[in-house]
């Protein structure tokens, strides 16, 4: 097929992408258009698909989809977050976004000039027709052939083709949403021939008819249209772009054009050299420990050991690390200044482990959720005799995870507990009373920021070789907070899992800090 000279392309997510402009884009349709037209052969239409963080991590975990994709004769750039992507993981960035909604717009003002057809598939029969009307209204000169609503039967799809061809269709928009507009379009392909462009556009038609609002200009600059749209849709589209967006910028981080190789250097937290060392590696500006959560507990008790052996006790504060806490350390200056203190950084946030291996370097070996790791650290504890102390969470909270844990380790120590409900002027008395315990390990439960500058502020007169942060943990032990299923564990889900447990009180916090978190990560490889 004769066609204009094509950009070149880029692979973002796995998908090698047109680097083109909205305008070179509506160029090309033009032009593929006017040289099917000038043939009599019937080539076979160009597929125009459209890529976006729900596709790019749609085609992570559906073969079927990665294969449609595969076929397509151009990807363009819908998602903001693609375009950031070439930025950061490529040597050719993509010169701009080429949202479908936009798109539309500069291709039908194009077709107006150039006599093209369009024809309009997809959405409910008043949604298609209103779309149609409306496209009339705002392009009088444009030709828009035919439509069909998105309801029909597979069987019916051979009838279907043969009228769009027969109505003389140039570009034929598919709106029958991912993936379903992409099977579609891959699978009829070769009966579409004899027409120029068959483009995917997912949820246009709402947009051309005014049932979905477009996001402010400054926050698709941002790459924030899917919190928008979040907004207004919470039920249909929270738990996709909660599921997809984290999956997708891992799938960019991973399956894009290489910059020059990346290494991440193993950092050296200042260390006491009476501690057993913790390499830590930096992801997302914050150094985090390689180490495995049984490397965790047998570090915890070497040291613990040494101090009873010796006499000398040098508290050792372990703090985790989360998106929220990631977040919150960009955003609360105080917070921050004790963070950066701690003397050990776990990966609590299972999707840190996986930006430590999207490039070379050093790996973390794990996941280190603390609330697996109160547990591989109490059955060391008890092996080797050591104490636990438990600070945070309501009184019948605090008491009750105490009588679980002496329950599952019947031969663990627990020295004292406390609640976390106490005053600025009841802390010397707090701390007192741990010492007086003199236990091997402080778990401190007063949630973020809160835990982390009670650890740093009173570390200095606490007599406990580590003093470990948890927030939350009690709970899931006492069985107050259920933890998610251990595929979503795997899969870096469990805070989707959190968030539909806790809506009112987890949702915003997820929606917004997940996000934050992730791009930081992103914007910090390297």
């Amino acid at each position: 097929m004769n066609s204009a000279a094509s950009p070149s392309t880029v692979r973002v997510g796995g998908f090698d992408t047109i680097r083109a402009t909205r305008a070179e884009l509506a160029a090309m349709m033009v032009a593929d258009c006017l040289a099917v037209r000038a043939t009599s052969q019937k080539p076979l239409p160009k597929l125009v698909f459209s890529s976006n963080g729900q596709g790019i991590a749609l085609a992570g975990r559906k073969a079927e989809f990665a294969a449609a994709m595969a076929k397509a004769d151009i990807v363009h750039a819908d998602g903001m977050s693609v375009v950031k992507g070439s930025r950061w993981f490529t040597d050719a960035p993509l010169p701009e976004r080429i949202a479908t909604t936009d798109f539309f717009h500069d291709a039908a003002r194009a077709a107006e000039e150039a006599g093209l057809n369009f024809y309009i598939l997809g959405g409910r029969e008043d949604q298609n027709a209103a779309a149609v009307e409306a496209i009339r209204a705002l392009y009088p000169r444009l030709s828009v052939v035919g439509r069909r609503n998105g309801y029909f039967r597979p069987e019916e799809a051979d009838e279907i083709c043969r009228d769009i061809v027969a109505r003389g269709t140039d570009v034929l928009w598919v709106a029958l949403g991912k993936p379903l507009q992409e099977y579609w379009s891959a699978e009829h392909q070769e009966r579409l021939r004899g027409i120029g462009w068959v483009k995917t556009c997912g949820g246009l038609l709402s947009f051309l008819t005014g049932e979905a609002p477009r996001a402010p200009e400054w926050m698709r600059s941002a790459g924030l249209e899917w919190l928008h749209r979040t907004m207004h849709e919470p039920i249909r589209l929270g738990p996709r772009y909660i599921a997809t967006n984290p999956d997708a910028l891992y799938r960019m981080a991973r399956f894009s054009g290489a910059k020059e190789e990346r290494k991440a250097p193993i950092e050296s937290k200042p260390q006491w050299p009476g501690w057993t060392p913790l390499p830590h590696v930096k992801v997302a500006g914050v150094p985090i420990a390689t180490a495995s959560r049984q490397e965790l507990a047998e570090a915890m008790a070497a040291d613990c050991r040494r101090a009873r052996e010796t006499g000398e006790i040098r508290p050792r504060t372990v703090f985790d690390a989360n998106g929220h806490g990631l977040s919150l350390r960009e955003t609360d200056a105080s917070y921050r200044e004790a963070y950066d203190q701690a003397d050990v950084v776990h990966a609590d946030g299972g999707f840190l482990v996986t930006f430590s291996r999207a490039g070379a370097g050093p790996r973390i070996a794990e996941r280190s959720a603390t609330t697996d790791m109160i547990h591989d650290f109490a059955r060391v504890a008890e092996a080797e005799g050591l104490s636990f102390y438990l600070l945070g969470g309501e009184e019948e909270v605090n008491a009750e995870c105490v009588e679980r844990l002496r329950r599952f380790y019947p031969r663990l120590k627990i020295a004292g507990r406390r609640n976390g409900y106490f005053a600025a002027d009841e802390e010397e008395t707090v701390v007192a009373a741990i010492n007086a315990a003199k236990p091997d390990v402080l778990w401190v439960g007063l949630g973020k920021p809160k835990e982390q500058i009670f650890s740093i502020r009173a570390r200095q007169r606490l007599h406990v070789p580590w003093i470990v942060t948890c927030g939350g943990c009690f709970n899931y032990i006492t069985g107050h907070y259920r933890r998610a299923p251990e595929w979503m564990q795997k899969a870096n889900l469990e805070w989707v899992h959190r968030a539909g447990t806790e809506p009112r009180r987890l949702l915003w916090r997820y929606l917004t800090t997940s996000p934050h978190a992730l791009w930081l990560a992103l914007s910090r490889l390297g």
